[in-house]
C-alpha cells in the first residue's frame, strides 16, 4: 500500500478484517489454476472461491454500514493494496449501491484507474457496471470522459472508451466516432483492443457511418483497431481495409478467407507411394502364377467445403461478447 495514503481508524479496522478473512480462506492451488485467465494482467491474488468472495462483502455491508462515498473512500484504500480480491471487492461495494452513487464515487473511480487497477478483468467490470451509470443519473457527462482518453493510464483510456457503449444507441454516431478518433493509434494493445470492440459494436447500429469513418483512418489508425473493428464484416468488405483487417485474429481463430488444408494426399506423396507399390509388385509376382499383381486403389480425402465468408448480417444488431449487455440498476452477486 502506498505509504502517503491517508488511512482512518474505521478504514484500518475495515482492511483489518478483510486481510485476516482472506488469510484464513487463501488457496495458493486455486491461484494457480485461474492464473492463466489474468496472463495480461496484475494479479496478486488468495485464490478466493466466488461464495468466500460473496461472504466478504457481506461482512463489510453489515458490520460497517458505510455510506456510499464512505464506500468510494474504502475503495481507494481497498485498490492501494494491489491484492485482487480487495480490488474486485471496491467495485463490488459500488455496484451494490450504484443508483445512490455521487460525484464523488466518479472522482474516486478515476483514481482508482489512474493509480491502482491493473487487472483487465475488473478494469472491463467498472467499464460494464460502473462508469456508465455515471452518464445514466447524470453525475458525469462526455465532455467528463472526454479528459479519460488523454490519462497516463492505458487503464483509465480503456474504460473511458467502453463507458461510452452505453450511449451507443441514445446519441448520435458522428459524436460517438469523434470520441473513438484520438485513441485510434494509442500505443498500448489493451486500448487498441478496446477502440477496436467499441467500432465493431457501433458498426451493428451505423454501419455506413462506420464504415466511412475506417476508410477515412485506415492508415493511420493502430492495425489491432482496424482488425478488431471489422471482424463481423463479409470478406470482401474487410479487403477494403488494407492487411490489418484481413490477417489472423489476436485470439487465433481463423479468418474465413483461410481454406483448411486438404490431408489428402500430395502429388509429391502420390508419386513416392507408386514407386513402392512398383517395387512391390516387382517383389510378388515371382510367387504368384497367372495372376496380375493387384493395383493398391489410392484413397483421397475429398476437400473441405469452403466456409461462408459471412458471419452476421449486417442488419443484425451486435450481439455482445466481450461486453455483456447492460443491466441497469439489477444487482448479482
Amino acid at each position: 500500500m502506498k505509504e502517503n495514503l491517508e488511512i482512518s481508524t474505521l478504514q484500518q479496522q475495515i482492511l483489518d478484517d478483510c486481510m485476516q478473512y482472506l488469510y484464513e480462506h487463501e488457496d495458493p492451488q486455486l491461484v494457480i489454476k485461474t492464473f492463466s485467465k489474468h496472463k495480461d494482467s496484475v494479479y496478486d491474488a488468495f485464490g478466493l472461491t466466488e461464495e468466500e468472495q460473496r461472504e466478504m462483502l457481506l461482512m463489510v455491508l453489515d458490520d460497517y454500514g458505510l455510506t456510499v462515498p464512505e464506500m468510494a473512500d474504502m475503495g481507494t484504500i481497498f485498490v492501494a493494496t494491489q491484492k485482487y480480491e480487495l480490488q474486485l471487492l471496491a467495485v463490488q461495494l459500488l455496484k451494490k449501491h450504484r443508483p445512490r452513487m455521487d460525484r464523488h464515487c466518479y472522482e474516486q473511480v478515476k483514481i482508482w484507474l489512474d493509480n491502482g487497477l491493473e487487472n483487465i478483468a475488473i478494469v472491463d467490470l467498472l467499464a460494464n457496471k460502473i462508469t456508465p451509470v455515471f452518464l445514466e443519473l447524470g453525475i458525469a457527462s462526455v465532455d467528463d470522459f472526454k479528459s479519460w482518453r488523454s490519462s497516463e493510464s492505458k487503464w483509465t483510456r480503456r474504460v473511458g472508451i467502453l463507458t461510452m457503449l452505453y450511449l451507443k444507441d441514445k446519441v448520435s454516431s458522428d459524436m460517438l466516432l469523434e470520441f473513438a478518433e484520438p485513441l485510434l493509434n494509442d500505443p498500448e494493445k489493451i486500448v487498441q483492443q478496446a477502440v477496436g470492440t467499441y467500432l465493431m459494436e457501433l458498426w451493428g447500429f451505423y454501419s455506413e457511418a462506420v464504415e466511412e469513418f475506417l476508410t477515412l483512418h485506415k492508415d493511420n489508425a493502430a492495425p489491432l483497431v482496424i482488425q478488431n473493428a471489422t471482424q463481423k464484416m463479409h470478406w470482401d468488405k474487410k479487403k477494403r481495409y488494407g492487411k490489418a483487417a484481413t490477417s489472423r485474429s489476436s485470439g487465433g481463430s481463423r479468418n474465413y478467407d483461410r481454406r483448411q488444408k486438404s490431408r489428402g494426399r500430395t502429388s509429391k506423396n502420390r508419386s513416392q507411394s507408386a514407386q513402392r507399390d512398383s517395387q512391390a509388385g516387382k517383389q510378388q509376382r515371382s510367387f504368384r502364377s497367372n495372376r496380375s499383381a493387384s493395383r493398391t486403389q489410392q484413397r483421397f480425402t475429398p476437400k473441405p467445403k469452403p466456409r461462408p465468408n459471412v458471419r452476421v448480417r449486417e442488419a443484425d444488431r451486435a450481439k455482445y461478447h466481450n461486453i455483456p449487455d447492460w443491466d441497469s440498476f439489477e444487482d448479482e452477486k
